[in-house]
């Protein structure tokens, strides 16, 4: 059950800057999520800014970073993952 597995807090930074989140997420993997998003961000079929974000790193032969900000056990993650808002466009 999801219950008990560890869920991860995480963010996409820049590849340069890790101080610069453009979005914050939860997952239990973490690796799953990333690639995921990745191929969204190939993709073309979704225009929000992450990934448009992502688009643009991808296009410059770069890669976004996931950072893991905080693992909580599965029993206590209400807390939605979403933008971060102003700063998703380069």
């Amino acid at each position: 059950a999801m219950e008990n597995k560890t869920i991860y807090i995480y963010a996409l930074c820049e590849p340069n800057d890790l101080e610069k989140v453009r979005y914050i997420g939860k997952t239990v993997d973490a690796e799953d999520r990333f690639v995921h998003h990745l191929s969204v961000a190939k993709s073309d079929k979704v225009n929000y800014p992450v990934y448009l974000w992502m688009r643009g790193l991808i296009g410059e032969g770069e890669l976004p970073i996931l950072k893991i900000i905080e693992e909580v056990d599965g029993g206590n993650a209400s807390r939605k993952g979403g933008g971060v808002g102003e700063n998703t466009q380069k």
